[in-house]
Order: C-alpha cells, then sequence, then structure tokens
C-alpha cells in the first residue's frame, strides 16, 4: 500500500547535520522549565484549502516554531528594544505584538514540490533568504499550485535579508529520548505518520514501521507523557500515544545579532582551532562558536574533524585574545 504524500520528505543525516548533544552550534537555553509551549504558539494558519494542497507542512511547522521562539522573547520582554521597533516597524507584528511570518515565502524558495521538502532543505533556506511578513507574500485561498509558487519579489526578498542582519537562526536535530530536555528550550518541529487509528484515549497510534509522512509541530507533553502537536491542517488540538516513535526531529534556535559577542578574526566553518598562546586548548568552530574539547575527548574532537572536513588545511593557532572573543560552548 503506498504512503500518502503529506509534505515531509525524509533524508539521510550527514556528518555536517548538527545534532543536540552532539556536533552543534546552538548553545541550549532554558526558556520554558515545563516545556509547555502553549502560550507561545502562533495563530493557526492552514497549508490547504478545497483547491490546494501546498505540501508545506515542513515549513509550515519550521516557521511555527520559529515564531513560538520570537512570541517567548516578545512576552518575556527578553528581546532587545531596537529588534522589537524594527519588527513592529515593518510589518511583522499584529495589534497583539504576535508574529507571523510569510510561509509561502520559505515554501517557494526552499524548493518545495509536489512531494514536499526536507528539513534541511526548509532550515537552510531560512538561513540563506531570511523571514517576511505574512502580509508581503500572502497565501489566497483563490491560489492554485502556480499561483502560489509564483516567483517573488526582490523588495521582498530584501526585506528577508535585512532580517538576517538582526537575527540569527540554527537548527540541528534532536533524538527521540532527548524531546522533553529540549522542549525546555524550544518547540520541535517532529516527522509523524498521518494518520494512524485513534486509540480508546483518543490519542493517535504509533507509526510502527510507516515512514513518517507529515512535519507537525510538537509544543508539550500531557500529564501522560502523551505528546501534545500544533497540525497545519486542522485547528484541533491532536494527541499521540505515550512513547510516540517520531521519525526526525528539528530544534531552531534565535538569537539577536546585535548582542552576540563579536570576533576579533575570521575563521571558516569545521576551522579546526588551537589557542596556542596560553592554555593550548582545541575546538572545532562552527558559525561564531568555539566547541571546546577537554584533555580526554582530544582524539573525538580530531576524528569529528576528519569527518567534517575535505580540506585538512583547515586548520589555526590563534592567541588568547582572539580565542576569548568567541563563545565557546563544550564539546
Amino acid at each position: 500500500m503506498r504512503t500518502k504524500k503529506y509534505g515531509l520528505i525524509e533524508v539521510p543525516r550527514t556528518a555536517k547535520d548538527w545534532i543536540a548533544g552532539g556536533v552543534s552550534g546552538i548553545e541550549p537555553k532554558v526558556l520554558v522549565p515545563d516545556g509547555n509551549w502553549y502560550g507561545y504558539l502562533p495563530s493557526f494558519e492552514h497549508q490547504s484549502d478545497s483547491k490546494l494542497d501546498t505540501m508545506a507542512c515542513v515549513t509550515f511547522s519550521a516557521l511555527n516554531c520559529i515564531e513560538g521562539l520570537f512570541n517567548f522573547y516578545i512576552q518575556s520582554g527578553q528581546i532587545p528594544k531596537t529588534d522589537f521597533d524594527w519588527l513592529k516597524a515593518t510589518g511583522y507584528l499584529d495589534n497583539n505584538n504576535i508574529i507571523n511570518f510569510s510561509d509561502r515565502y520559505i515554501a517557494k524558495l526552499s524548493g518545495t514540490t509536489p512531494q514536499g521538502n526536507s528539513y534541511t532543505g526548509v532550515g537552510d533556506a531560512i538561513r540563506k533568504y531570511g523571514l517576511v511578513p505574512e502580509n508581503f507574500w500572502k497565501f489566497n485561498d483563490a491560489f492554485d499550485w502556480n499561483q502560489y509558487y509564483s516567483d517573488i519579489l526582490p523588495s521582498v526578498i530584501s526585506t528577508g535579508q535585512e532580517f538576517l542582519t538582526r537575527f540569527k537562526i540554527n537548527y540541528e536535530f534532536v533524538q527521540n529520548n532527548q524531546l522533553a530536555r529540549v522542549l525546555q528550550s524550544a518547540p520541535i518541529q517532529a516527522g509523524i505518520y498521518a494518520w494512524t487509528k485513534l486509540d480508546e484515549n483518543g490519542a493517535y497510534t504509533d507509526r510502527g514501521i510507516k515512514m513518517a509522512n507529515h512535519a507537525v509541530t510538537l509544543w508539550s507533553f500531557d500529564t501522560q507523557g502523551r505528546p501534545m502537536i500544533f497540525d497545519s491542517y486542522d485547528k484541533a488540538v491532536k494527541v499521540l500515544v505515550r512513547g510516540y516513535n517520531f521519525g526526525s526531529s528539528v530544534r531552531y534556535s534565535l538569537n539577536f545579532i546585535n548582542s552576540m559577542p563579536k570576533p576579533t578574526i575570521k575563521l571558516e566553518n569545521n576551522c579546526l582551532v588551537n589557542e596556542s598562546e596560553k592554555n593550548g586548548e582545541f575546538g572545532i568552530h562552527i558559525d561564531g562558536k568555539i566547541l571546546v574539547a577537554s584533555a580526554e575527548r582530544l582524539a573525538h574532537l580530531e576524528t569529528t574533524w576528519i569527518m567534517l572536513n575535505t580540506d585538512f588545511n583547515n586548520k589555526k593557532a590563534i592567541g588568547k585574545k582572539d580565542w576569548d572573543s568567541f563563545s565557546h560552548k563544550m564539546f
């Protein structure tokens, strides 16, 4: 029996994919200690109507997660005022200061097809093109496929590029046994099979050997340990059975560029770095952060560097001042 397409294309992981708890430039921050993101979820937006299914569940679920992060920082007053004022003036926020990004913009720029898209396709497009307000590139219910995926105006793309000068968005893959912990840091984009049968308590049963075919937003676990999801097909709160075996899952992170450390030198990504002036520490540079290895993990650091590189000249010795200008994370 052929699996119905809902828009998620699972692709194999590569050595360069960031993994929560492993090689990643994302520093975990506990934002919501109970892991319940319900109060920060965006307004519901459908990925399909009676005329068109955009097959863009990967985009919709990714932006739901990112919108949840922005809503948290706005509601908690932790977003820099200059960034908040820019979002407000540019049209990203509604009258209640709830953020809303254009799903159609990223669905197009990430190369979504009638089969859907992958996590990396969407995540990399967000990092390359930024995000724009919903009103800049809206979903009109009268659209057919070609209208929805029409070419984007250069002025709209320019706004996305300006967004990238203020906000740094990254993503990493999350293992199933890490979901509850990672939910303290962000809502999670998760792969499910749409749809299995409901059990006697109204929860969708496990997918078994079926491939994940749909991406949703995991926003909490209930008191019974059942995953609670936000779907882009309808407004209903959906519950999955306890212990549900998700396909691939992704966590997004948000940083404010003007508040980030300013490195004093430029390093290539995946560069092996040695602080040669004082302590002799070693690390791998990833996206403005140095992953530092303890003495016991130096061999693992070297193996990881080899896996990440085809150019084995990508290494550099630097002084203590330059080393200290970077953010650091233990490897």
